[in-house]
């Protein structure tokens, strides 16, 4: 059983099994590796990646618990794959595309220590 854990987090680590999104009028999924971060806008998640945007309903709270570890929330409305993070700055983070995300001081800490631990 053991054994199992760690091949499946392992697996999970890697970031090449799907996250699913399931939409009134779409079901897709993409790996966890291509997504750069959640945003959350309403009722509503927004997944984006380097080239797509998708779309659906969920609480970001809930998300959050759902996801690897390497995905870390910078604010209410905003989950970052911490994979993709190129620097801090004292109220955002940069992305390896050069876009900023928000960084509050609620979850600066937790991201401080996620950027260190890669």
């Amino acid at each position: 059983n053991e054994c199992m854990q760690y091949v499946l987090s392992q697996i999970l680590e890697s970031g090449s099994t799907p996250f699913y999104i399931q939409a009134p009028n779409l079901v897709t999924s993409v790996l966890y590796r291509d997504i750069l971060f959640f945003e959350a806008q309403l009722h509503n998640i927004v997944v984006r990646t380097a080239t797509d945007r998708f779309q659906y309903r969920k609480n970001i709270s809930v998300l959050a618990h759902e996801l690897p570890k390497y995905f870390v929330q910078t604010s209410r409305s905003y989950i970052v794959n911490m994979k993709h993070v190129k620097s801090l700055h004292t109220d955002s983070v940069e992305l390896d595309n050069g876009q900023l995300i928000q960084l509050t001081k609620t979850y600066k800490a937790e991201v401080m220590k996620s950027f260190m631990r890669r």
